[in-house]
C-alpha cells in the first residue's frame, strides 16, 4: 500500500514538472510575438497552461512597450503556488483532449 502511495505521489510531481516545462514555453512563445498576432494554437495553449488570455496579453503588451527590462512572464502570472499548479498534467491533457480543435 505504502509503495502504491508513493508511486502516486512520485507521478504527481512528474505532472508538476511537465506542466511547468510546458508553462515555460508558452511563456516563451506568448513573449515572442505581439499578443495581436498570436495564432489560435498559442492562444489555446495559453488557456491550456490555466491563465488568462487578456491577461497574458496585457502583461506582454506591458513588455514589449517597456524600456527592456527583463520579463519573467511565468512569474507574473503567478509562478507555480496559484491555480496554474492546481491543474496537473494529466487535467491539461484532459481538457485538451475534451475540446479538440
Amino acid at each position: 500500500m505504502e509503495a502504491a502511495r508513493q508511486s502516486q505521489q512520485a507521478g504527481r510531481e512528474g505532472d508538476g514538472d511537465r506542466l511547468r516545462q510546458f508553462q515555460r514555453t508558452v511563456a516563451r512563445a506568448a513573449m515572442a510575438t505581439a499578443p495581436e498576432e498570436w495564432s489560435d494554437e498559442l492562444e489555446g495553449q495559453i488557456v491550456r497552461a490555466g491563465w488568462d488570455l487578456e491577461a497574458v496579453a496585457a502583461r506582454v503588451r506591458q513588455a514589449q512597450e517597456g524600456d527592456g527590462e527583463s520579463v519573467d512572464l511565468l512569474s507574473d502570472l503567478g509562478g507555480t503556488n496559484t491555480a496554474i499548479q492546481a491543474r496537473s498534467w494529466s487535467q491539461v491533457k484532459a481538457v485538451e483532449a475534451a475540446n479538440p480543435k
